[in-house]
């Protein structure tokens, strides 16, 4: 399993906590979770789009 980078950003002069999962990745993908839930709601997600490469699309 791939472990996540914790990072913090600015954004609208807000510091919102996000997991970078491949620093190396050529495109990003963004998942917000609503103000009830939790990042770890797209573990299971996140956790499989982290064992992609190109060469297995």
């Amino acid at each position: 399993m791939t472990t996540p980078e914790s990072q913090y950003v600015l954004c609208c002069e807000r510091e919102l906590r996000v997991e970078v999962w491949n620093p190396a990745a050529s495109e990003t993908l963004v998942l917000w979770h609503g103000l009830t839930r939790t990042g770890r709601d797209f573990r299971t997600l996140t956790t499989h789009l982290s064992t992609l490469s190109p060469a297995n699309s």
